[in-house]
């Protein structure tokens, strides 16, 4: 119990069980107007009583702030490289994948065009606008095809071919590289391509087929086409011109069952303009009708933070197009980024998890630190005879200063410690971004949880410790020291253990995971935290 108060040298002197000891609680001359109701005063002698505890808490709370702001700028600043990285690398011509394609069976519809293509890349451009502005180049690549039968169609003989014409201009460039043979002059003529040069080719020149375009259900005309000349290679060629080489193959990079699917055993291509020819001048259509196009992307004007309003605008897409699955090529590969950088994310977050946990068990301790001193300054607060609420107020109002300080010092060691990471690692600071980073809801929700659990914890201890003092300080000593072994091996201190296996186990867990992917100084930086947190 309080036995003596000296304001004049900032000593109390107590006693328990005849114990007697005197320690300075640094109240200055504040304290004698503490009757006088000024919060103020109150809250300032409250504050100088236990410096030592306030400022300690606040540079231990603040390295909590500090790993968070540092690790917040770095992950902003490698998404944003990594998403560029990403996609500079990709090659959109030649990437094994189309934009959009559609494959339907025909029921005889008047007057076959282009009109089908202008429409749907009209709908794709202004679609891409709508989504991020040029995002769709003006090289884009089309194909339109047919599936035609020689005699009458019979699927055990694999009797179907197809019926291609592709944008006018690439012509130009196939006269020049034909195998043997000319370019067609009319519509019953055409070019035959085969894939594989080193193969022998179905057909030869001068070769004729007789071909229709309806199946063993319907009345059949025919008309006859011959072979003027062969190529091979379009890919090559295609891609050379600046168009796009997956579409010559485009039907491998379909994803339809066996009823949708546009199997062929050989192509004939020809012009637009003998393409539609050819096919309006047969009285009745019933065949497998593809539409194909290919996108070359302006992926430069993409910002990853907008990486989940791009995947749902995509998604809403499908099955508004008229049967067309478009951009199928530029979601898989945003998907794949998403999946990706998610991994990236996960490991690197378990990996810093025992060092949070290290940092908390710090925090903590640090509030015990002259704890006998803040129960001295609550129970001289209460000698005064100040009630209990307005000692709430006070303890509630220094939590609030402390967590404010320690986020505001956190976040500038958080930018000094970012400008060293870059500094020494493969970024330049002209390049870096430090505070978008802050605004990012990687650091606002964990810094808002940090913010609320140490103010709402902190409140609820010290209001603990105010309710303890209404109680005889000789019956604590006793349950104190009766506890002293038994909390040793305590159940509440055997199951405090386990966040911390846990958090150990969670953080090999990211170390292993940050392997799997491509290193980087990113998952450096934070495999060392791991390891120095281990040590400690």
């Amino acid at each position: 119990m309080v036995n003596k108060i000296n304001p004049q040298d900032k000593t109390i002197s107590y006693g328990v069980g005849g114990i007697r000891e005197e320690r300075k609680v640094g109240l200055k001359d504040g304290l004698l107007n503490l009757r006088k109701n000024s919060f103020w005063i109150l809250f300032k002698t409250f504050i100088q009583s236990n410096r030592k505890r306030f400022i300690l808490t606040i540079l231990s709370t603040s390295l909590i702030f500090t790993l968070l702001t540092s690790f917040s700028i770095v992950w902003y600043n490698n998404r944003e490289q990594a998403f560029h990285d990403f996609f500079k690398a990709k090659d959109w011509y030649d990437d094994s994948a189309i934009s959009t394609y559609r494959i339907i069976s025909t029921a005889n519809e008047p007057n076959y065009s282009l009109n089908d293509i202008t429409t749907l890349i009209q709908t794709m451009k202004n679609s891409l606008n709508d989504i991020a502005s040029n995002l769709m180049r003006d090289n884009y690549s089309w194909v339109y095809a047919f599936q035609v039968y020689e005699n009458r169609y019979d699927p055990q003989l694999g009797n179907a071919y197809g019926y291609f014409t592709f944008p006018e201009e690439l012509f130009t460039i196939l006269e020049s590289n034909l195998l043997s043979g000319r370019m067609p002059t009319n519509a019953s003529e055409v070019l035959y391509f085969f894939e594989d040069p080193s193969s022998t080719p179905l057909f030869e020149l001068n070769d004729t087929l007789t071909l229709n375009v309806a199946g063993t259900m319907y009345p059949i005309s025919k008309q006859q086409v011959t072979v003027v000349g062969i190529i091979s290679d379009l890919k090559l060629l295609f891609y050379r011109a600046g168009f796009s080489a997956d579409l010559p193959t485009w039907e491998d990079f379909t994803d339809t069952n066996e009823f949708d699917a546009f199997e062929i055993k050989g192509k004939f291509i020809t012009m637009p303009e003998y393409f539609f020819t050819f096919i309006n001048n047969f009285p009745f259509v019933s065949s497998k009708k593809g539409i194909a196009v290919d996108i070359n992307y302006n992926d430069a004007v993409l910002n990853p933070k907008d990486l989940n309003h791009y995947l749902e605008a995509f998604s809403s897409f499908h099955g508004s197009w008229n049967g067309f699955s478009p951009f199928l090529d530029l979601t898989s590969n945003l998907n794949s980024y998403q999946e990706f950088w998610l991994h990236e994310t996960n490991s690197i977050f378990l990996v810093s998890l025992p060092l949070i946990l290290l940092l908390l068990f710090l925090i903590i301790e640090t509030t015990k630190i002259d704890k006998k001193l803040f129960e001295q300054s609550l129970f001289l607060l209460k000698n005064q005879g100040l009630e209990d609420k307005r000692i709430r107020k006070v303890i509630l109002l220094e939590k609030g200063l402390y967590i404010s300080m320690s986020l505001l010092i956190g976040v500038f060691l958080g930018l000094l410690l970012s400008i060293l990471i870059f500094l020494f690692t493969y970024q330049s600071l002209k390049e870096t971004a430090f505070f978008p980073g802050l605004g990012e809801s990687l650091f606002i929700i964990p810094a808002v949880i940090f913010l609320l659990a140490f103010l709402i914890s902190g409140y609820l201890f010290d209001n603990e410790l105010l309710k303890a003092l209404n109680r005889s300080r000789a019956e604590i000593f006793r349950k104190q020291r009766t506890r002293k072994i038994k909390k040793i091996f305590s159940a509440i201190e055997m199951i405090m253990l386990l966040p911390s296996a846990l958090c150990i186990a969670f953080g090999f867990l990211g170390l292993f995971l940050s392997y799997v992917g491509e290193w980087s100084p990113m998952k450096s930086y934070h495999a060392t935290i791991f390891f120095t947190s281990l040590i400690y």
